[in-house]
Formats: C-alpha cells, structure tokens, sequence
C-alpha cells in the first residue's frame, strides 16, 4: 500500500542538534545574571558560510531550536530592519588553546525569502573566519548556542567536529553523532 502523504517542496525538517553543552558552556564563559542558555541550531558549514565575498553565517528560521523564543521586545522588529540588532559572539575553543575564548561584536539581521527566513550574523563575520582560519572549514558542523546577559542576546560558536568523518577538535572533543 503506498503512503498518501506528500511533504510540500520546501519543507524540511530541523538538522538533528546533536548534543545540548549548555551546562558546559554556561561553566566555561557564564557569569552571575546570564540566563536561557539553550542551544540553537547544529549547522553545517556551507561555502557561502566560509567565503568572504559573502561575510555572513546563516541560520535557517526553521532549523533554530525554540526561534520564537530567541528574540524578545523590540529585537522582534528591529531585526529586519536596516541593520538588524547588535549581538555579541564568543568563539569557544577555536584557537590554539581548547579553552580559549575570543568575544566580537556582530550585526544579526533576519532576511525574508518567498517561502522562508532566515537569520544571519554579519558585518564581521569575515573577521571571526580570518581568525580561525585553521580551525574552520566548508563542511564542518559548528553548534550555536545563545543566552543573555544584563538582557542582551549572546551567541556562543563552537566546532562540534571537522568535516572528516570521525575527527573531531571541537571545545568538548566530541565526535560526529553520525552512527551513534
């Protein structure tokens, strides 16, 4: 018997997040006051992630963990207007050192599209990639996590594996979920 259900052309389901280092980061960078550390969204590095003619990482609206959730007050608006909202972004683990941690400030914009959204963090992005020039790549997985602090959005980026199967040098010394 054939299955008479049909999934629209453009759905698509949520990556899987893998595993959730909310606890972990909140130990590693949190301060008294921080809250709602979630992890938003496991991502693949796609080409245009990694190219500086496109200075911008996105994040599908549809593959963010609780995206309803993520923005509050004013942030709702003001994000698709001109240059969205200031968020600050620690890079957790990309350097040299397993613990080292580097804090930038981004713009974060979401962008409407016919069937979908998205946002994006950019106008320094180039930055964050030029830093970490040996430690991210096209294809890698990196996780997004996000909390507030004296109620301003932070975003926190960890590499979760590389791109070859089974290796990993992420923060956490994870391995890919693949298989498991």
């Amino acid at each position: 018997m054939r299955s008479t259900s049909k999934r629209r052309k453009g759905d698509s389901r949520a990556l899987d997040l893998g595993f959730d280092f909310s606890d972990e980061i909140k130990a590693l960078i949190g301060e008294d006051g921080d809250k709602d550390f979630k992890l938003r969204i496991r991502k693949k590095l796609y080409q245009t992630d990694t190219s500086a003619h496109h200075d911008r990482f996105t994040m599908p609206c549809r593959q963010i963990n609780e995206c309803e959730s993520l923005l509050i007050g004013d942030e709702k608006t003001t994000i698709c207007q001109g240059d969205g909202i200031g968020v600050t972004l620690v890079e957790l683990g990309l350097g040299d050192e397993k613990d080292s941690t580097f804090t930038s400030q981004l713009r974060l914009k979401q962008w409407n599209m016919k069937n979908s959204s998205s946002y994006a963090l950019r106008s320094s992005w180039n930055d964050v990639m030029v830093r970490n020039v040996g430690a991210l790549h096209q294809d890698d997985y990196v996780q997004i996590y996000s909390f507030r602090r004296n109620e301003e959005l932070w975003f926190v980026l960890i590499k979760e594996s590389d791109h070859e199967e089974g290796r990993t040098d992420g923060v956490f010394g994870r391995t890919s979920t693949q298989g498991e």
